[in-house]
């Protein structure tokens, strides 16, 4: 093979080897910030299969007469490639019908990540969720701190529950956020975003701490005796 096809061959299996290594998954359109009116996409396949690392759920209401209240589930899932998914729904029992669900939590919380929003017809694995009301469209905040789930045409009526919100990253790791749940009024929630670093350590709390003094007590006198 000649010089100027051997090179042309590298180049080739360079470039195939970047796009591997840069797209941990598949991204029909992402959204970046300060873009608005974002289409959700269907991200059942990110969805599908992966483990949940992280959950929590509860109630709200707030405003007159609990004119914005309901319920909430939001998860963390490991997908199968390895990274983060942030999922989310709301049901609704207030009094208005609901035009906004966010999370994030302050400057920056998505722009440092690769993000596609949508939502998922199928659930992860031990997943319980349901069918619902997608959103009309999916916008990001100027500074990146918030993603928000609006729908305009139809609103999330009572009674209604959305369908599974779905915010797949690039990120690996996640910490403690909030999820805003708005119409008249506005309810905030404890939810989940991405992190640079690792987030809470499975088996923390008092077990957790205990078996880490232990484990650093044990280090220590092993360390005494080597230096008697």
């Amino acid at each position: 093979m000649s010089t100027s096809r051997l090179k042309l061959a590298a180049v080739v299996i360079g470039l195939g080897l970047s796009s591997i290594l840069t797209a941990p998954f598949a991204q029909a359109n992402p959204i970046t910030p300060g873009q608005t009116g974002v289409l959700p996409d269907d991200l059942s396949s990110s969805v599908a299969g992966g483990t949940i690392v992280a959950s929590t759920s509860g109630s709200f209401s707030v405003g007159i007469g609990g004119a914005v209240a309901g319920t909430y589930v939001t998860d963390v899932v490991r997908t199968l490639a390895g990274t983060l998914d942030f999922l989310i729904q709301v049901s609704n029992s207030g009094l208005d019908s609901l035009e906004h669900i966010t999370d994030g939590n302050g400057p920056g919380t998505w722009s440092a990540f690769t993000t596609d929003v949508g939502i998922s017809l199928l659930n992860p694995v031990g997943g319980t969720f349901t069918a619902g009301v997608p959103p009309t469209n999916i916008n990001e905040t100027p500074d990146g701190a918030s993603i928000s789930f609006n729908w305009i045409s139809p609103l999330l009526l009572t009674g209604q529950t959305s369908a599974l919100l779905v915010i797949a990253t690039n990120a690996t790791n996640w910490t403690a956020g909030n999820i805003g749940i708005i119409d008249s009024a506005a309810a905030t929630v404890n939810g989940f975003i991405p992190t640079a670093v690792p987030g809470p350590i499975v088996g923390a709390g008092i077990p957790g701490l205990i078996a880490a003094c232990g484990a650093l007590l044990a280090f220590s006198r092993r360390r005494r005796q080597r230096l008697a």
